[in-house]
């Protein structure tokens, strides 16, 4: 009988060496897409942030064809004379621009629910505050989405009586280069046509911006822009950008100061120590005017290089930090060359013969008459 013969079978595996040069490889390549695949997503949220501003720059104009104006940047609630307990002018003031949006933007609802013949931080309107909308928060500003139901100092309610819990914003109205001094200075109190003179924005106390009030040009004024959340204080992000409440540092920005401070100063802290205003209802102007930070009053965004902005014309444009602004001191952030003042007949401020708005302002400002071309900006 012939032998049958068996060939030994032989396996060969990866040596260690083997082993640890495809792992290198493989984290190699995991290092280089990883950027891309970030980009892309930040790429993602971008767009779903110029989204939002495309929608609430359609929800005014929706607004300023059923109204013939834009909506009023803040009011008070002439149906208490007292303001539910607080005096005229000793320092309160009422609902935001974003609520009177919110029945143009798809939310009937929200805007339904609103009580406006009693204040806007009352309990009556609590469930509006809370509920927020998907069209006020960035998504590259998840803070913005938070709820909040304590301030800074702990407290769940505002010093008269009312919202707990808000939603926040990571989008506020132009008030132009003039933060007016907030709530001490609203009708009916006694330096309201005084303060009202330098309000030179789009949104201002109970303003009613017609598109003829746009002089400078729907395409060259700006409506909104971006004013992150997440990159404010702590304590700041409990005390400010309530999508509900009208004044500085909630739902409107000024261009006073540079946006996007934190990468423009000396000190990235000085963004968040900007100036105080002088106690409320002491009768006296304040040089800077609201009593919250530059972060807070600044426009800002999470998005590299710039801020999106939206115009009045309903365009959308990423404006680079690179933009030309006033100069300002590099370790305070307050803007350099303006003559300040403090009396009641005076202006707060005025530029200086030869010195001129940079291009960030002067897209500011709603009948400035600059002359802007699209190359600078």
């Amino acid at each position: 009988m012939p032998r049958t013969l068996q060939r030994g079978r032989s396996s060969k595996g990866f040596t260690l060496i083997e082993l640890l040069v495809v792992i290198a490889i493989i984290a190699v390549l995991i290092a280089l897409l990883l950027p891309a695949v970030q980009a892309a997503r930040e790429a993602a949220r971008r767009a779903q942030c110029v989204n939002n501003l495309k929608q609430l720059g359609l929800s005014a104009h929706n607004y300023l064809d059923a109204n013939l104006v834009l909506p009023m940047g803040l009011w008070f609630n002439t149906n208490d004379t007292t303001f539910n307990g607080v005096p005229p002018c000793v320092g309160y003031h009422e609902g935001s621009l974003l609520v009177s949006l919110m029945g143009y933007v798809e939310g009937t609802t929200i805007y339904n629910a609103y009580n406006s013949s009693v204040m806007y931080n009352l309990p009556q309107n609590s469930t509006v505050h809370r509920t927020g909308s998907n069209v006020l928060w960035c998504p590259s500003d998840p803070r913005a989405q938070r709820l909040v139901t304590t301030d800074s100092q702990g407290n769940t309610t505002t010093a008269v009586g009312g919202v707990i819990g808000t939603k926040l914003t990571s989008y506020k109205g132009n008030g132009g280069t003039y933060n007016y001094p907030s709530s001490v200075d609203g009708p009916p109190c006694p330096r309201y046509a005084f303060v009202g003179r330098y309000s030179n924005g789009v949104f201002a106390w109970v303003s009613k911006t017609s598109i003829a009030n746009i002089s400078d040009g729907t395409s060259n004024t700006i409506l909104l822009a971006e004013s992150a959340v997440g990159k404010q204080t702590t304590a700041d992000q409990a005390d400010w950008n309530w999508w509900g409440s009208g004044t500085f540092g909630d739902t409107i920005f000024t261009t006073l100061y540079p946006m996007n401070p934190f990468t423009k100063l000396a000190n990235q802290a000085q963004a968040n120590a900007g100036p105080k205003a002088t106690a409320e209802g002491s009768g006296t102007l304040t040089t800077y005017g609201t009593n919250n930070s530059i972060a807070v009053q600044a426009a800002s965004s999470y998005h590299p290089g710039g801020v999106n902005v939206g115009f009045c014309d309903g365009s959308v444009k990423f404006l680079k930090d690179t933009i030309s602004t006033l100069p300002y001191d590099n370790n305070t952030g307050l803007p350099l060359g303006l003559i300040f003042s403090s009396g009641a007949t005076t202006a707060i401020y005025a530029l200086p013969p030869g010195v001129s708005w940079g291009v960030w302002q002067a897209l500011s400002t709603a009948r400035g008459s600059e002359i802007i071309g699209a190359d600078q900006y």
